[in-house]
């Protein structure tokens, strides 16, 4: 396993970068967190597993809007990251989520989430935490 801290990591054929994750209210059990992961090879990769130690469980989501009504469902089988392509989990979009946290979540602080892919293998990232106002 990797570890890495800078904004931009390079993890043999993915780049990752701009990891950051949402600030929290006291009390509040779960917040998204986002990046983006750019596939500058020639081989498909996916990412199948999420983890960190703020949160016993944390899930790939995507947004769908069913009878007009947006709601939120895991990626059970995981996150496609095509050869050449970037994908960016953002706001409104594919993001992270972090469920049944185990602390507040504080604007910058930064935390480790650790990233399972495919074929590429595990590798941690450091985001920072992040306010609405930021």
């Amino acid at each position: 396993m990797q570890s890495a801290n800078a904004q931009k990591v390079v993890f043999g054929e993915l780049v990752i970068s701009n990891a950051w994750i949402r600030n929290t209210p006291a009390n509040h059990h779960m917040t998204a967190g986002y990046l983006k992961i750019a596939n500058v090879g020639n081989i498909d990769d996916k990412l199948i597993n999420v983890s960190s130690s703020i949160a016993e469980k944390v899930e790939i989501h995507q947004i769908i809007i069913e009878n007009e009504v947006i709601k939120m469902r895991p990626l059970n089988d995981g996150l496609t990251i095509s050869a050449g392509d970037i994908v960016h989990l953002k706001p409104g979009s594919v993001h992270l989520m972090f469920l049944r946290l185990k602390q507040q979540i504080l604007p910058m602080e930064l935390h480790q989430i650790n990233l399972t892919f495919l074929k590429a293998g595990k590798l941690t990232v450091k985001a920072i935490v992040k306010s609405d106002s930021i």
